[in-house]
């Protein structure tokens, strides 16, 4: 249009201002990513609208409105805004057509209204996803001139690159010479059958260019036949324009001859669509290579392997295996048969600094590799071999989950499989729990009777498999005391028992009682994972069908959500004031309380008459509210002079009900006051780790959906019913394990929040919170951190699970570094399992049919969770380095 002197006027989204600078006589952008406006973005859009109808010396103007896309990301499609912004929408339209037929004269050409969309819209207010609502959109055409008294509807299907097409033969101007579009003949109703054809075949010429220049050998190709076949009858039909063939009959042919254009077309595009998608399978090998590697190196630290030579050359052999990578790369960049635009070109600092970090990489983890393969000597951990059911679960669903991701139903639908998984594994704690009743023969008079009733007391207070063991030992001891040829006295406890026990007190026989706390946490945790996999319907298959978010969410359940969250937030402030000092409680408090207050003034909640605007300083006083509240935690902290990280002499607290009063301690207990001082230290740590939960619940109730602050209650409640009665049975485990089962249970969550491996389920709105403009970096923090809540969630609970133990080495608790390396390590050796395989996959399937629509995104989702949880260990290890300084 600019080269051909056409002017062309544009206001609205200015992403077209920085695709095309200095193409607009006159030009006026909106931020398009600030979607929590949806009124200004439009009124300034407007208010240029009557300026320009009056100048009319525009050939084109292009206004791009962002309102309507801006509400489906904040309230979904289903929104009350929905109605109001579409009726603004219409009087828009109506208003631009009605004067445009005002200046129609007879002789004079006809205006051309276009009314469409740039995307769709999910159900859930994004177009991220290959759905038909986010990438199928109507468009109408609206001329100022009648063509017929009756339009016949018909549907059909266009792309987007025809509208470029069909729109420089409108205007006169010739078909850009990269456009593969059609031009739509339905518009040519000016136009008689012979111009018709004749553009038809311009069109077909300019994507035959384009065709023989992309697709070797096209010749052989069917489309170029095609192609041959309609030039062919197009020759033929102009022979016959001075031959007797009747009107009616030539201009038929000439409809056939369009079709036949038509076909060689859409056939030409489609061998263009594949052709043109290029891929760098040099840069893409490397990178699987490495993360392989590293997946390697992270394994081989599970094992103790023998020493070796090479440990003694490390630095030599980094050296030379630094030197065979470049010499490798060079080869390959320079041998003329593979080229890669990120990893052999030289012209750019940003490709030099990634090829000297992958080359320093594998420089670096190719000796860790192939040392660690020449010394493995298969040396399992003594930990693995004393896994129970629970652990081997855990390890099995882990590596099951991760290869299923080879199938791409199962990764539309990884949602299911992290229920399976997480309420398995609850089903399985509770079979144990039933398991662990226990068996009692008992004769009364007894001269032990007293000791007896203090070891029957301490059994139904026992919490750990140990201090268990010494109520067994405690229970032998008496029997040899005082057992008689009449009298039997047995405790035939299970091994792995670890639960609350109601030990009858009659007067005899055999008493077996199941432990009805623990039962009833079980099933309060599986109810619980059943309700909020009903908040948000997720996946594929199912994501259509009403959830009970859907249904919170409509303006007149605004009430029964709003009271709903207020149950939720009291939930929040009862469970965690148990674990906070005073002031903390009261920063909880009040922090929560102004979260509802934000969502009354962004008009989520019911509000009492309170007036709505965007919450902008509640959300900032929110954020000043966590702020002050973890800095007092860290600041209490710092200044206890307590290294919780270190507590080489704190007790098992388990250890220490172990032992009842007037039962004597054995000789590796320690001292009273050691006791106290390390309790107290081992205090400092987990008041710590809470607060930091509390800190991140707070941010979890504030950048989530209005609906999911229910789901941070739930998730909340859950934890504490685990930590608080089902703990001892995590606590069984190796560190390891124990953060299997936090991943599991962060996994679970995320999909509980409505996420799924499409990016459409992306809560753009949740970047935006507390903002007053539009700030890349806080809102991709933000965004990030409302995506993977639930994950960051059990992140940080891994940290619980892991600085807590219930073994005893030599009578003394030992939370030490090693349990977070542990931890961390577990964490990297998950993340890089499911990244080998799955990048591996990728791109072995590279030009299947659902690469950019399944298989990328949850690349992406991988990708952005390993940074994530990367982060979190990089942060764990500078914790704990400082704090046990």
């Amino acid at each position: 249009m600019r080269g051909s002197g056409r002017h062309v006027v544009f206001y609205g989204d200015d992403t077209w201002l920085n695709l095309f600078p200095a193409h607009f006589s006159r030009q006026e952008g909106t931020t398009s990513f600030f979607v929590t406006d949806y009124t200004e973005v439009d009124d300034n859009v407007t208010r240029h609208l009557d300026i320009e109808l009056k100048n009319g010396d525009f050939d084109l103007m292009i206004l791009h409105y962002l309102g309507l896309d801006h509400i489906g990301h904040i309230a979904g499609p289903s929104s009350p805004l929905i109605g109001p912004k579409l009726q603004e929408m219409d009087r828009i339209i109506e208003k631009i057509h009605s004067h445009l037929r005002k200046l129609q004269s007879k002789d004079s050409l006809p205006n051309l209204l276009i009314v469409c969309g740039d995307h769709g819209m999910s159900d859930q207010g994004g177009h991220g996803g290959a759905s038909d609502s986010e990438i199928k959109v109507p468009v109408m055409f609206l001329s100022t001139r009648s063509v017929v008294n009756e339009v016949e509807w018909r549907y059909e299907e266009i792309q987007q690159t025809d509208l470029c097409a069909t729109l420089s033969v409108l205007l006169g101007v010739p078909i850009p010479q990269n456009n593969v579009g059609k031009v739509l003949t339905d518009l040519l109703y000016n136009h008689n059958v012979e111009q018709k054809v004749q553009i038809i075949q311009e069109n077909t010429l300019q994507i035959l260019k384009v065709f023989q220049h992309n697709v070797g050998k096209f010749e052989e190709d069917r489309a170029y036949s095609l192609y041959q076949r309609a030039a062919k009858s197009h020759s033929h039909w102009l022979g016959h324009l001075r031959s007797n063939i009747s009107e009616p009959a030539w201009n038929l042919q000439g409809e056939k001859i369009i079709q036949q254009y038509k076909d060689s077309m859409v056939a030409m595009t489609s061998k263009l669509s594949t052709s043109l998608t290029s891929y760098d399978m040099y840069a893409l090998t490397v990178i699987v290579i490495l993360i392989w590697m590293v997946f390697l190196a992270l394994l081989i630290e599970c094992y103790k392997p023998l020493s070796h030579p090479f440990v003694h050359h490390q630095l030599l052999m980094t050296i030379a295996f630094f030197l065979g990578c470049v010499f490798c790369h060079v080869t390959i960049c320079t041998n003329g048969l593979t080229h890669s635009d990120v990893l052999c070109s030289v012209t750019s600092v940003h490709s030099v600094v990634v090829q000297a970090v992958v080359l320093s990489a594998f420089s670096i983890l190719l000796p860790v590799v192939i040392q660690g393969l020449f010394t493995l000597r298969c040396n399992i951990p003594v930990s693995l071999l004393r896994v129970d059911i629970l652990g081997v679960f855990l390890v099995g669903g882990t590596i099951i989950h991760t290869l299923s991701l080879l199938s791409s139903s199962f990764v539309e639908e990884e949602h299911q499989t992290w229920y399976f998984l997480t309420v398995t594994f609850h089903l399985l704690i509770m079979y144990l729990v039933i398991k662990s009743g226990a068996r009692v023969v008992r004769a009364p008079g007894s001269q032990c009777h007293g000791e007896y009733d203090a070891m029957y007391t301490e059994i139904s207070q026992d919490h750990s498999v140990h201090s268990q063991n010494d109520s067994e030992h405690n229970f032998t001891r008496l029997r040899s005391k005082c057992s008689t040829s009449d009298e039997n006295y047995e405790v035939p406890l299970h091994e792995r028992s670890v639960s609350e026990r109601s030990v009858s007190r009659d007067s005899g026989g055999v008493v077996y009682t199941l432990p009805k706390g623990r039962l009833a946490a079980c099933v309060i945790v599986l109810i619980l994972c059943r309700i909020m996999r009903g908040i948000n319907q997720t996946g594929n298959k199912w994501l259509l069908q009403p959830d009970l978010g859907d249904w919170l969410v409509r303006p007149e359940n605004q009430l029964i959500l709003s009271a709903l969250c207020i149950l939720s937030i009291f939930v929040i402030i009862v469970v965690k004031h148990k674990q906070l000092p005073w002031k903390q409680k009261s920063i909880l408090s009040i922090s929560v309380l102004t979260v509802y207050l934000y969502r009354v003034r962004t008009g989520a909640f019911f509000g009492f008459g309170i007036q709505k605007t965007q919450g902008i300083l509640e959300a900032r006083l929110v954020f000043a509210f966590i702020f002050v509240f973890t800095a007092l935690e860290v600041h209490r902290t710092i200044f206890s002079n307590s290294n919780i990280f270190s507590l080489q002499n704190t007790p098992d607290i388990n250890s220490v009900l172990a032992y009842p009063s007037n039962t004597a301690p054995r000789s590796n207990t320690v001292s009273p006051s050691n006791m106290e001082s390390s309790s107290n230290k081992a205090d400092v740590g987990l008041t710590l780790i809470s607060s930091i939960q509390c800190s991140w619940v707070i941010v979890m109730t504030l950048l989530m959906k209005p609906h999911n602050i229910l789901l941070v209650g739930m998730v909340t409640l859950q934890e504490d019913i685990i930590w608080c009665d089902l703990r001892c049975w995590i606590l069984q485990l190796p560190v390891s394990l124990r953060t299997l089962y936090c991943l599991w249970m962060g996994q679970a969550a995320f999909f509980y929040q409505g996420n799924s491996n499409s990016l459409s389920t992306v809560d753009i709105a949740a970047g935006y919170i507390g903002l007053g403009d539009f700030n890349p970096i806080i809102t991709g923090i933000l965004l990030t951190l409302s995506t993977y809540a639930g994950p960051i969630f059990w992140f940080i609970c891994s940290l619980k699970f892991a600085s807590t133990t219930s073994e005893i080495k030599q009578g003394i608790r030992s939370i030490t570094q090693e349990s977070l390396c542990s931890m961390v390590h577990t964490m990297l050796l998950c993340a890089a399992f499911v990244l080998s395989v799955y990048s591996t996959l990728t791109v072995f399937q590279r030009y299947h049919l659902f690469v950019w629509t399944v298989f990328s995104p949850k690349l992406l989702y991988e990708g952005m969770r390993t940074v994530i949880l990367s982060a979190f260990c990089f942060f764990i290890f500078i914790g704990s380095y400082f704090l046990s300084c």
